[in-house]
């Protein structure tokens, strides 16, 4: 690249209302050879607006080899709000010597950034070009902002023990340490609290079942599941619906023998079962389905409004019966029980699990027994159990009737895992990549020191493409589509708001994973369409691309 070169400049600001900045931004160009010195971007007419694009024309007076980088740092400026600014992209042409505005090179260099940027923050490069395993790597300035880069993620996000026996957790002491790209703002809630804020300094206690009924008239009118929960909630069969599409629907088991715990006998049963069959036909038929909740044993209840609750650890046989309904046939409780899910993120340790907060106040366990529940439940997960075809195979409930989770998750699943595979093939083209990647290799030395530590079936080291492209599925589908089936769903599954991708490559495989997740939404609304009480939360324009609550 010969001296005297004019590189034309735009940096993109994203559309959002709160993309926009008052601060000055500062660019420098960085070569294989050299860099330029700052230079002021909006300055005179050009601001940082939401959605705007700031060009600027950069002077190279000396050779600076292949363009490699760019930089960006924010400053304050002096009587205006320090403001976060979301930087879309940077685009840089090559303007042959003295051609004024005519390009030199047809191409547009682009250096997509898609994030919030803070004057805090310092110094921040961006890259062009296709992205690459570490071993490929050739330019010394892009491997050693690979090493900077990484050292900076290690340094902000550090691992921290919550609960001894469970797996580690972010050390972080306030949300504002997520910095902006990391957090979220707030969503309005799609429901209508005109007739339930009332209820909130409520202190008389409920007295029937008709009082939260009269509550429920006036609330959940247009909500079609909870009017259908309020006319079968006391139905066996709804129950044993709840146990295979509920919030829950990874505790049911099929067994074909009683645990020594359960105190049945085949005569008690015989009541609830055909005629002409008994407890031991039905289970060599494998038509017995097991609730065991041993995680609970022992542990002690919470003190709620000054009243002692109690914790059960209950046992529950089910019966898949002729008229394929799920129904329980036996249930043990050693004391009367509250049950409900643990939250997972930062917030729910700093709200909800933080002394005097709503799951100390309000929880059957409260904070005390907390750390036994989440220890003995943490040493119970296993790789096998998070990997969905395996999960439910093991559990005997893959083929079971009217199990809807099953039958979305393993449609999901097999989705996720063929868009992995091919994502994995662009970057990984034998085995032996895979062995060789350091970095991957750190990443899953790190998740077994800091995360399941015990003997969880988690491969140690990856030494195939297709362990990759598991764990990744498993992560995924955690991470998107078992949130969504136990909670509920935000950003649609697959859809990336950020342009984090330019190859065609990247951008044909995405194309077809939701090209598939589509086809796989459309059939799942034609079934509940025929179903009086259908299942939509893993409809994949439903499910969220990653935890959010």
């Amino acid at each position: 690249m010969a001296p005297g070169q004019v590189f034309e400049v735009t940096v993109h600001t994203s559309p959002g209302p709160t993309s926009g900045t008052f601060n000055r931004l500062w660019l420098n160009l960085i070569g294989s050879q050299g860099e330029t010195p700052p230079l002021r971007v909006n300055q005179g007419k050009h601001h940082l607006l939401a959605g705007s694009a700031c060009p600027v024309l950069v002077q190279v007076d000396s050779s600076l080899g292949r363009l490699v980088l760019v930089r960006l740092r924010l400053e304050a400026q002096a009587g205006c709000p320090n403001l976060d600014w979301h930087c879309s992209r940077v685009e840089v042409r090559r303007l042959a010597e003295g051609s004024g505005s005519r390009p030199e090179d047809p191409e547009t260099q682009v250096f997509l950034c898609d994030r919030w940027l803070r004057a805090a923050d310092g110094d921040v490069t961006l890259r062009s070009g296709k992205l690459m395993l570490q071993q490929d790597e050739t330019d010394e300035k892009l491997k050693q902002r690979r090493l900077e880069q990484l050292q900076l993620q290690q340094k902000r996000f550090r691992w921290a023990t919550f609960v001894e026996g469970a797996p580690r957790c972010m050390d972080a002491k306030s949300l504002s340490e997520l910095g902006p790209n990391f957090s979220y703002s707030h969503n309005s809630l799609n429901l209508n609290l005109h007739y339930l804020k009332g209820f909130v300094g409520r202190a008389e206690a409920w007295t029937s079942f008709s009082e939260l009924e009269m509550v429920l008239t006036h609330s959940a009118q247009q909500n079609s599941t909870a009017m259908f929960i309020r006319s079968h909630w006391m139905d066996d069969w709804y129950f044993g619906h709840q146990c295979l599409n509920g919030c829950n629907p990874l505790m049911l088991r099929q067994t074909r023998l009683l645990p020594p715990r359960l105190s049945v006998t085949s005569d008690m049963l015989r009541p609830f079962l055909p005629e002409d069959s008994s407890l031991e036909k039905e289970l060599q038929k494998g038509t017995v389905y097991l609730l065991d909740y041993e995680v609970l044993d022992g542990v002690a209840g919470n003190v709620i409004n000054g009243k002692q609750t109690y914790l059960s650890a209950p046992l529950c046989l089910l019966h898949l019966n002729r008229q394929q309904q799920l129904v329980p046939i036996a249930i043990q409780l050693l004391m009367p029980h509250v049950r409900t899910a643990l939250q997972i993120n930062f917030q729910a340790r700093a709200w909800l699990l933080a002394k005097d907060g709503l799951f100390d106040k309000a929880v059957g366990c409260g904070l005390q027994a907390l750390p036994i529940v989440l220890s003995r439940a943490s040493q119970r997960i296993h790789y096998r159990s998070l990997c969905i075809p395996e999960d439910l195979s093991d559990r005997g409930v893959d083929t079971l009737p009217q199990n809807y989770y099953a039958q979305d998750a393993l449609r999901v699943w097999h989705a996720l895992h063929r868009f992995v595979v091919s994502w994995v093939d662009l970057y990984y083209s034998a085995d032996s990549d895979v062995q060789q990647d350091s970095e991957l290799q750190h990443w899953i030395d790190d998740i077994n020191t800091h995360g399941f530590t015990h003997d969880s079936g988690f491969p140690r080291v990856f030494q195939t493409k297709a362990e990759v492209s598991k764990f990744v599925t498993m992560i995924v589908f955690t991470c998107s589509a078992l949130h969504a089936a136990v909670n509920f769903s935000q950003v649609p599954l697959c859809h990336y708001k950020e342009a984090l991708f330019r190859d065609d490559a990247h951008r044909r495989l995405l194309e077809e994973v939701q090209a598939e997740l589509k086809t796989v939404s459309e059939d799942i609304c034609e079934r509940n369409s025929g179903l009086e009480l259908p299942y939509p939360y893993l409809i994949p324009r439903l499910i969220d691309n990653s935890v959010g609550i």
